[in-house]
């Protein structure tokens, strides 16, 4: 049965992937309880949906579950912070920036979880749970690898207007194995928030658009949209 079936949604469905959702096992940045995420996608004409939490695959198994028999395709992902690419952040940046690793069969699960251990166990008792980048490289293995947009080790440097410095740090980024998945539709992606000539495929990476999500429904969408132009 292909992806989106269940959820009575046909071949020419154009609906979206939220691809980086976060429940509430991720504290102060989602809300949403990890088996009720698949009941919304489906109303919201999903096919597919990925759970993202900071740090942590606590909601893996419950969000599986509930999203498998609402007849949507569930993805299991994490939203990792990283260290050991590109440069330390601005003090304006609170958190340590993070990429979003979405597994893509057995072996990415296992890797994943293995990342996730990493991040709590190999780090002092007082620092923020992290991940090196170096330990992500080794345990890339059927990981699919998203920068992390605004909160990503990229996106402060072409803000900052260090164009060099955020090529190569997408360029440190071709060493997750995922960068093979969809390479063939890999094209001169243009980071929009530096407008530079930096591009995507020179760091061999699949280009995959997708944003952080916060209104639940879409009627509350709506409401956000129309108060952000008032």
């Amino acid at each position: 049965m292909r992806m989106g079936e269940l959820a009575g949604l046909g071949e020419n469905s154009r609906g979206s992937v939220h691809l980086r959702v976060r429940s509430a096992y991720s504290l102060l940045e989602g809300a949403i309880k990890a088996d009720k995420i698949g009941g919304l996608a489906r109303a919201d004409g999903m096919p597919a949906v990925a759970i993202a939490d900071r740090a942590n695959l606590f909601g893996a198994l419950e969000f599986s579950v509930a999203t498998k028999d609402a007849g949507v395709q569930p993805i299991i992902g994490c939203a990792l912070p990283v260290s050991g690419i590109g440069e330390v952040p601005p003090e304006r940046w609170a958190k340590t920036p993070t990429v979003v690793l979405l597994a893509q069969s057995e072996q990415g699960y296992l890797n994943l979880s293995q990342l996730s251990s990493i991040a709590f166990l190999e780090v002092d008792a007082a620092d923020e749970p992290h991940v090196p980048w170096a330990r992500v490289c080794e345990f890339s293995d059927g990981l699919l690898l998203l920068s992390g947009g605004p909160d990503g080790p990229v996106d402060h440097l072409f803000a900052g207007g260090k164009a060099k410095e955020g090529r190569a740090a997408l360029a440190e980024m071709k060493h997750v194995k995922a960068n093979r998945i969809g390479a063939a539709r890999m094209g001169r992606l243009r980071y929009r928030r530096a407008r530079s000539s930096a591009t995507m495929d020179s760091a061999c990476l699949a280009a995959i658009g997708n944003h952080d999500t916060t209104p639940q429904t879409r009627s509350r969408r709506r409401a956000r949209t129309s108060a952000s132009r008032s």
